[in-house]
């Protein structure tokens, strides 16, 4: 068996213990973003606005833009993605939120990995790749700007980390609604947008569950075939 189907393999394993389970509520991969069943809300690959400010991404929103159809997501409505994606309560809580080991793996895949953007851009290859890992074993992080403005008017940056490669014995994953932006500029690779809208029928979670577990084998899957594209 050729090594690079393994992955494959491993999805469609899971997709089928997804497809077996009872559900309220799914994420649904649909390749440049994703559809929680729970919110009804569709969520746009963050890297998809990358080197571009706040004020930029606002300017395409509208009809005929880049980004038409879409708006930032808030605070609350990140969060509850977060919830919905891995099970961890987040209402009302900005901060940083600790989560077990692999629940924000498949969600960074998903939405992809603002980090690889940046390292790649500057360095030709992933983070992952930098540090002799196989792609999505290493760290990987969405890091993107939301609706919610800071005391100074500047958006608050949310952020989902996956981090599988222990330093110092420490596995950390975790999700920030509201994490203050300390460069000198938002307008750069490292830093998207979490764009959401509503689409106009949402799919029967029963017809179409991708669960975590699903999502975990495919979301890495595909994260390390575009790794290697």
């Amino acid at each position: 068996m050729e090594l690079r189907k393994i992955p494959t393999l491993f999805a469609l394993a899971s997709l089928a213990v997804a497809l077996a389970a009872p559900v309220e509520a799914a994420i649904i991969d649909h390749g440049d973003y994703l559809t929680d069943t729970a919110t009804g809300l569709d969520w746009l690959d963050v890297t998809q606005s990358v080197n571009l400010s706040f004020d930029a991404v606002n300017a395409q929103l509208g009809a005929g833009g880049q980004f038409a159809g879409w708006r930032y997501a808030t605070g609350d409505e990140f969060n509850a993605l977060i919830t919905n994606a891995t099970g961890t309560p987040t209402a009302g809580n900005y901060g940083y939120i600790n989560q077990e080991p692999d629940r924000t793996d498949a969600l960074v895949a998903l939405l992809w990995s603002t980090l690889d953007t940046y390292w790649t851009d500057a360095y030709g290859l992933t983070y992952d790749a930098s540090a002799g890992r196989a792609e999505g074993e290493a760290v990987d992080y969405t890091y993107g700007m939301l609706a919610d403005l800071t005391s100074f008017g500047s958006p608050w940056i949310a952020m989902i980390y996956d981090g599988d490669y222990a330093i110092n014995e420490v596995v950390n994953d975790y999700s920030y609604a509201h994490r203050a932006f300390t460069g000198t500029s938002l307008a750069n690779t490292l830093t998207g947008s979490f764009l959401v809208r509503q689409p106009t029928s949402v799919p029967e979670p029963s017809a179409v569950a991708l669960l975590t577990i699903g999502l975990l084998g495919l979301g890495v899957a595909r994260r390390r075939a575009r790794a290697q594209a």
